[in-house]
């Protein structure tokens, strides 16, 4: 079995047309394609709430914490997720409960 993969330079998306260019410029807004070792491509995020400790650094995230750290959150089980949730997240006493 062989695999491969693309990943699209910085500021290009691929054209989706059966003919013309294989890539196009991305109109600023975003796009997907980009290997996670691109710092420049990283996100941000953002959580806030009353049981969530104000100001801290979580540092660079996994994408796929996001799910199991707003599960634990919820006080809901996610047996699917593949990441563990966002170690650094401090909840203030006490944590929430629905």
């Amino acid at each position: 079995m062989r695999a491969f993969l693309v990943e699209m330079k910085p500021g290009t998306q691929p054209g989706y047309a059966l003919t013309g260019p294989l890539e196009l410029a991305v109109p600023g807004t975003g796009t997907h394609g980009y290997l996670p070792d691109r710092p420049e491509m990283r996100a941000s995020f953002f959580i806030m709430g009353k049981t969530i400790a104000a100001g801290r650094d979580l540092g660079v995230i996994d994408m796929r914490q996001v799910a199991p750290t707003v599960a634990d959150i919820l006080g809901v089980g996610l047996p699917s997720a593949r990441a563990p949730k966002v170690s650094a997240l401090r909840y203030l006493n006490p944590k929430p409960s629905l």
